[in-house]
């Protein structure tokens, strides 16, 4: 495979118009970013089979959509990292085996929806864990296999908030909809918390 490494303090990796992409079906590309190196782009899209990108105590930011797709793919937020966008985790047909985990008191904050599988999607597995670590939305919907709330549903897909994580939505907080079946969202763990709270004057709400 081939790989990037951006490390060290200063040093960057930016896409100003476009997109950083990790893709391909070899196996074992990837992007890292760490030791105070960031990296940023309109969109950031991880796709492809087998591949990665890890955001090791610093920063990752995306003006517009975080992607990921493809098959067995795993994004990984770690020691502190922050990570920003607007998040579309395991979107369409024969996507399946992606993992999202967020770790070590990092935090991911989607500028509006996050998506947690959807659109056909099938077989997606989420990880919270550890004191400090997150995922939020700012004032926005979380959606667990489907679009927020609507649009075309996913199916099994699994949720872990463990050891004080957290997942927190701005507004409202969706497990299913319509057809989607075999999602499962296990809190466990002192201090681990699912919560749907408000910012703009809704009504949060944990919808089954």
């Amino acid at each position: 495979g081939n790989q990037v490494t951006v490390t060290g303090s200063g040093s960057k990796a930016t896409a100003v118009s476009t997109s950083i992409t990790v893709g391909g079906t070899g196996g074992d590309n990837g992007l890292t970013v760490q030791g105070g190196a960031t990296a940023g782009a309109p969109n950031l899209v991880l796709g492809g089979a087998d591949n990665f990108m890890t955001v090791d105590g610093t920063t990752l930011a995306a003006g517009s959509t975080i992607s990921v797709r493809g098959t067995n793919n795993t994004f990984t937020a770690t020691n502190g990292a922050t990570v920003t966008g607007e998040l579309f985790f395991a979107s369409g047909s024969g996507v399946s085996g992606n993992l999202l985990a967020i770790d070590g008191g990092s935090t991911l904050t989607a500028s509006g929806h996050a998506r947690l599988g959807y659109n056909e999607a099938d077989g997606n597995t989420v990880l919270v864990t550890g004191a400090g670590s997150q995922l939020r939305t700012t004032s926005w919907d979380i959606g667990v296999g489907n679009e927020a709330g609507g649009g075309t549903t996913a199916n099994n897909t699994t949720v872990t908030i463990a050891d004080g994580g957290r997942i927190s939505a701005g507004r409202t907080f969706f497990l299913g909809a319509g057809a989607a079946t075999g999602h499962l969202v296990t809190v466990t763990g002192a201090n681990s918390v699912l919560e749907a709270r408000t910012t703009n004057g809704w009504e949060p709400s944990i919808v089954l």
